[in-house]
């Protein structure tokens, strides 16, 4: 099982990895897995992190047997109805090239079926996938090519999203170091 955690996530609801796999595979009903994996560790550091989650009432039951998310743990998680927040963030339609209007969210059953695939019901990756749409949403809107957006089965079946992350990193960078070097472009 290939479990990735986001860090922004992670640092901003205060839970630390190994906090996260708990919750994980809890979530995902993978109690004999999570016992097995403490098995192969020195001492089991999961007792000390699902304590600190009982604490914060994130989950309760005993952590190998009985243990579930409380509804605050699934609302850490899990969030809202996670497709439908993409959807409503998705653009309805937009004006092709050639002035036709063409309608963005189709195929929605399909797309939820791919949706609840890539992000596993994980609201870190959801969140993630939302800040990737929204940035993308913005550069469109500003460089006025909205007419080349996706239809939502597609923009989620050529994770379309991650190609936005790149772009925002590379922002990030030339916003950190101003303006993009021109070196060896400029004639002396």
């Amino acid at each position: 099982m290939e479990l990735k955690f986001d860090n922004k996530f992670l640092i901003e609801n205060n839970i630390s990895p190994n906090q996260m796999l708990v919750l994980t595979y809890i979530k995902d009903n993978k109690r004999k897995e999570l016992r097995q994996l403490s098995k192969k560790l020195m001492e089991d550091p999961f007792i000390y992190d699902f304590g600190r989650l009982t604490t914060r009432k994130l989950v309760e039951g005993e952590l190998y047997t009985t243990s579930v998310l409380t509804e605050e743990g699934k609302a850490l998680i899990e969030g809202k109805n996670q497709f439908a927040e993409l959807l409503e963030m998705f653009p309805v339609s937009v004006i092709r090239k050639d002035g036709t209007k063409d309608y963005l969210r189709t195929d929605k059953t399909r797309a939820e079926k791919v949706y609840k695939r890539i992000t596993r019901g994980r609201k870190d990756i959801h969140e993630h996938i939302l800040t990737c749409l929204s940035f993308e949403l913005k550069e469109r809107r500003n460089n006025n090519n909205m007419m080349w957006m996706k239809k939502i089965p597609n923009w989620l079946s050529s994770n379309e999203w991650e190609n936005w992350n790149q772009r925002m990193k590379d922002e990030e960078i030339t916003d950190i170091f101003g303006e993009e070097d021109d070196y060896g472009t400029g004639v002396e």
